[in-house]
């Protein structure tokens, strides 16, 4: 039996649909693994790499923030406490470090694995994201390394770091959070992308332009793409 044009239609828009809550459902920078390449200039050895961490204190002020669990379409949460390390108002993602440089400590200080950058509860690992320069730029990249209780490293993904909020003002004060709590503060980025002639936040969902009906759901699933992750205060702004 020959299959009708509208079947054909609604079999597809179904599809993309499933694509979709997939997507909510699993979508961040990827577990921290142990194959992944670490940041440049950052110590693997144990005793090194701790002597650096403590150059960079770990902020007094903390946020603890509920965090989507790993659970299908954010059904679960869990709780994330960051706080900033040094001083994350000296980072320009123009001209970042050369080699890598803790600016926040994250604990998953709930009993469920945190669904954006795969953090393991605060019994099993405990995570530092790390800002340098991307190879051949002086632009900023960033990536979470974690270390598990076997003392084993386990490295994120490497995202562009760029401004978010800028006022061109003088540095806040250090500072860090996720992105998704502080435009609930300060209102969505009023800065293009792009600024740092960075590519942050490119995303390649664009379902709407295929199906109407869909319009919703691409917006739900854009902004935890663009809001899920980090931020700092930075120079003369700050960033995500």
């Amino acid at each position: 039996m020959t299959r009708s044009r509208g079947s054909t239609r609604d079999v597809r828009r179904l599809m993309v649909l499933c694509s979709s809550v997939a997507i909510i459902a699993c979508d961040g920078v990827g577990a921290p693994e142990a194959s992944n390449a670490p940041p440049p200039g950052m110590p693997t050895d144990t005793a090194a790499y701790n002597a650096l961490l403590a150059k960079y204190p770990v902020s007094s002020t903390f946020h603890d923030r509920k965090r989507c669990a790993k659970h299908w379409l954010c059904l679960r949460h869990t709780t994330v406490r960051i706080a900033a390390m040094g001083t994350t108002s000296s980072i320009d993602p123009g001209d970042a470090p050369r080699d890598a440089v803790p600016v926040a400590q994250l604990l998953n200080i709930g009993d469920a694995t945190e669904s954006y950058y795969g953090l393991l509860p605060q019994d099993e690992a405990s995570y530092v994201l790390w800002v340098n320069q991307k190879p051949s730029s002086t632009l900023a990249e960033w990536r979470i390394v974690g270390t598990l209780k076997s003392g084993q490293k386990v490295f994120g993904e490497a995202s562009d770091l760029t401004y978010c909020h800028k006022p061109f003002g003088s540095p806040g004060m250090t500072d860090a959070d996720f992105e998704s709590d502080k435009v609930k503060e300060l209102g969505k980025c009023n800065v293009s992308e792009g600024t740092t002639a960075s590519s942050t936040r490119t995303s390649s969902l664009s379902f709407a332009s295929i199906f109407e009906w869909v319009h919703h759901l691409e917006a739900v699933v854009l902004t935890y793409a663009r809001t899920g992750g980090g931020w700092i205060e930075c120079a003369n702004g700050c960033c995500t």
